[in-house]
């Protein structure tokens, strides 16, 4: 159900802006860094170790990478895309919903931005309401309530519904 950048035009803005910024750096004489050891001339590396996390569904590692990209290139609303694809994916929804934030204060028309923020605070919520029935007492009358509210929510994020994983390159919560 989440929708993901992946192969299309965005994609391709993705790499733009690294070819860009390879290029600008080459032309700089200083070695700023990436994060607190990654020099600036392996961002390519770092780049490439993200797309590769990435496609290889290591969320943690995809999520480490692309931490070290949106740092390098904080107004890219695309790394902010991936990185919060990657959070969510990687079960860490609060830091997802802030990276979903971020892609959106760039770039406030990125529907799957907001698609996949809203999908990720539907299952928060969820499971916040299926907590709540198995932590208060039965004959509490919020009990009944957060059933109801939870089972809805379950039906339309569907039942048995994956850990949260940002939509895909194909438009569905499974894909990249």
């Amino acid at each position: 159900m989440i929708a993901d950048a992946g192969l299309d035009r965005r994609t391709a803005g993705v790499r733009l802006t690294l070819l860009l910024l390879l290029c600008l750096l080459a032309a700089c004489s200083r070695t700023p860094t990436i994060g607190a050891d990654e020099p600036v001339e392996d961002i390519k590396a770092v780049a490439a170790r993200a797309e590769s996390a990435y496609a290889a569904e290591d969320w943690p590692a995809a999520a480490e990478a692309y931490r070290l990209l949106v740092e390098a290139m904080p107004q890219d609303a695309n790394l902010w895309f991936r990185y919060a694809n990657a959070l969510a994916r990687a079960d860490q929804p609060d830091r997802a919903v802030a990276a979903y934030r971020e892609v959106l204060v760039r770039d406030a028309r990125y529907s799957k931005a907001w698609f996949n923020m809203g999908i990720v605070q539907l299952r928060q919520a969820a499971s916040s309401f299926s907590r709540m029935e198995g932590n208060v007492a039965a004959d509490d009358p919020l009990r009944a309530q957060a059933k109801e509210v939870s089972d809805a929510l379950m039906a339309i994020l569907g039942k048995g519904a994956p850990t949260p994983s940002p939509a895909g390159e194909a438009g569905d919560a499974s894909a990249n």
